[in-house]
């Protein structure tokens, strides 16, 4: 394992030119911005930097953007902001994910706070009752609320028909200011287990919301880009994978795999256990979380 610990972005600086951000766990827990997360994206923007943000969330761009924007972050200077949710809707407008024509024009949608805004304007159409759907749009989850048992009852004449799924959020959990809750990755792949039906997924680590990335950075080398994530399996494999430099948080997710008062170079064998465990390729870098300093 090849991994540099760093102790700030600071020890970065002069190696990139563009930091693609994770947002939960990295830059906010959903309702506050994280310790020194602020102070790191500012300065990282006096510095010359560019910023995009990159979340696996399952709605619009702009929804997530006033999010950000009430947390204090100055979005106004950021590149761009891309979501699995935006990635999805321009997907669906155009008929096809990935290569792949849709499974048909009508979905039964599954989504957070009644945010119908993936299919929306999209030129699919939202349907009340599975029998009358195409396909599944798994585009967000209240995993506060319910578990992953409660949306497969929901889904079960889907499971009977053997459904296409598309699914706008494959993360397996959620960190947020009340702790770790299930995300639709979670529900996605019980739905696979009792179909036997792949789902076609959009967000990290697939390869779709890293191309909307770097067709924000024309003028930056993919060389400069550095990813920035807490998750293993989607933020640095998903970097990794699209031939990108990444660097990982402690703090986020895995936290629990780390001694989070000692510095990243005391954690190294921490990190081995952690992707023994969870798999994906080791970070170039390992940090405990977003900081300049």
């Amino acid at each position: 394992m090849s991994t540099r610990p760093v102790p700030s972005l600071l020890a970065l600086i002069d190696e990139f030119d563009a930091f693609i951000l994770d947002q939960w766990g990295v830059l906010h827990d959903g309702t506050t911005p994280l310790p020194d997360a602020m102070e790191a994206v500012t300065a990282l923007l006096a510095a010359g930097k560019v910023i995009v943000t990159l979340s696996n969330t399952g709605r619009r761009q702009a929804t997530t953007e006033v999010v950000l924007r009430r947390m204090g972050f100055p979005l106004d200077r950021f590149r761009t902001n891309v979501t699995s949710g935006e990635t999805a809707f321009a997907a669906l407008s155009s008929g096809e994910i990935g290569g792949t024509r849709l499974p048909g024009r009508r979905c039964y949608l599954i989504c957070r706070d009644n945010d119908t805004s993936v299919v929306d304007g999209s030129g699919v159409e939202h349907v009340a009752d599975v029998a009358g759907a195409d396909f599944v749009m798994l585009s967000g989850i209240e995993g506060e609320r319910w578990s992953v048992g409660d949306y497969m009852a929901e889904l079960a004449p889907a499971v009977q028909r053997r459904l296409p799924m598309i699914c706008s959020n494959p993360d397996l959990v959620a960190l947020t200011a009340t702790g770790e809750h299930i995300a639709p990755g979670k529900v996605a792949a019980a739905y696979e287990a009792a179909t036997g039906v792949t789902p076609i997924f959009v967000g990290k680590p697939y390869r779709p919301v890293y191309d909307r990335c770097l067709q924000a950075l024309p003028d930056v080398s993919k060389a400069r880009v550095l990813c920035v994530g807490d998750s293993l399996t989607h933020d640095i494999g998903g970097g990794a994978g699209a031939g990108l430099k990444t660097l990982f948080c402690m703090a986020g997710i895995h936290r629990d795999g780390f001694d989070l008062c000692a510095p990243a170079a005391a954690n190294l064998d921490a990190l081995r256990a952690v992707l023994a465990d969870h798999g994906g390729p080791a970070p170039d870098y390992l940090i405990d979380r977003l900081r300049w300093s």
